[in-house]
């Protein structure tokens, strides 16, 4: 009787253990270093909010100066010409992978789906 109720006890730990596991995790993606600033960005991946419908997506990235994290909070829409831009920081612009290579890694991660 013991062992069965030990095997009960295992059992039943292994599958709460198992689906604790499944859970999709939030992670920081290198998305490259800002031309201006030379700081690094990481895209936060938990914060991507999609619409397919207007063709357009919304984050935030993270870089560190100081060691410290500085948030920038992204909307990314199609423009007139392609792809642009708006962020927290009060810059807009169209997406270049020469001028705005963060921008642009950001949008070939979320909306290309390049990893």
């Amino acid at each position: 009787m013991k062992k069965f109720f030990l095997g009960i006890i295992l059992t039943c730990a292994l599958i709460f253990s198992g689906s604790q596991n499944n859970q999709a995790e939030a992670y920081n993606y290198d998305v490259g270093i800002y031309s201006q600033s030379g700081l690094r960005g990481y895209l936060m991946t938990e914060t991507i909010r999609t619409n397919y419908s207007n063709g357009s997506f919304f984050c935030t990235v993270v870089c560190y100066p100081s060691n410290r994290p500085y948030y920038i909070d992204y909307q990314f829409y199609q423009g007139r010409n392609g792809f642009a831009f708006r962020n927290s920081d009060g810059y807009s612009a169209q997406l270049s992978a020469y001028y705005t290579p963060v921008e642009f890694n950001v949008y070939r991660y979320v909306w290309l789906g390049e990893r």
